[in-house]
């Protein structure tokens, strides 16, 4: 077991757009609280109770229902938090849980210059907190400063091995497959799923 870590924060996003029917959507919300669960039994904090956390964001949703439009959405990031100042390996009880809406316009360029890069910070053990969203970030400022749009990253021995983008998603086709990194990222199942409910091979490689 992990022992306790200053300053941790775990989070999960859901984006909250409209449906073909014009209904608010919120997508795989189910999926990314339990995801949310799991991570915080793995780093000894604290579970969130799915059904309230349900409840409250829908309540958010239908408060801000007027920013989501075909051409913007929502994201609700919600954010669990532990503040220690002693190291333990004792479950962390004193937690403080938050949902942000972040306001989001519809983009689509039409075309994405990316740089590539060997020394990934990102590791198995850290993602889904904090510091992924700062790697994230790191990738994304690396990328503007050489005038690309995003950092896809390599990895660290052999510079040619695919671990993924900052912050995208990666999808690769291979002939008639489609291949992506290996990753516990809910909408990356949910997108593997809906490919191969259509016929299409879609391989996870590590």
């Amino acid at each position: 077991p992990v022992g306790r870590v200053w300053g941790l924060t775990l989070f999960e996003c859901i984006r909250i757009t409209l449906d073909k029917d014009g209904r608010l959507c919120l997508l795989s919300a189910k999926e990314h609280i339990e995801r949310l669960n799991e991570k915080a039994q793995e780093m000894l904090l604290p579970t969130v109770d799915v059904d309230e956390v349900m409840l409250a964001l829908k309540e958010l949703a239908n408060l801000e229902r007027g920013l989501v439009t075909e051409d913007s959405f929502l994201v609700a990031r919600m954010c669990l938090s532990a503040d220690d100042t002693a190291v333990s390996k004792k479950n962390i009880t004193d937690t403080e849980f938050t949902i942000l809406l972040e306001y989001r316009k519809v983009t689509a360029p039409p075309s994405l210059r990316v740089s590539v890069s060997e020394d990934c910070p990102v590791t198995k053990l850290v993602q889904g907190t904090a510091y992924t969203s700062m790697c994230a970030r790191l990738g994304w400022a690396r990328a503007k400063k050489r005038e690309y749009d995003e950092t896809l990253w390599l990895d660290s021995v052999y510079g040619k091995y695919f671990l993924g983008f900052g912050s995208k998603t990666l999808f690769v086709r291979i002939g008639d497959s489609v291949v992506c990194p290996d990753s516990d990222d809910v909408m990356t199942r949910c997108v593997i799923s809906l490919m191969q409910s259509w016929g299409i091979d879609c391989q996870v490689r590590s």
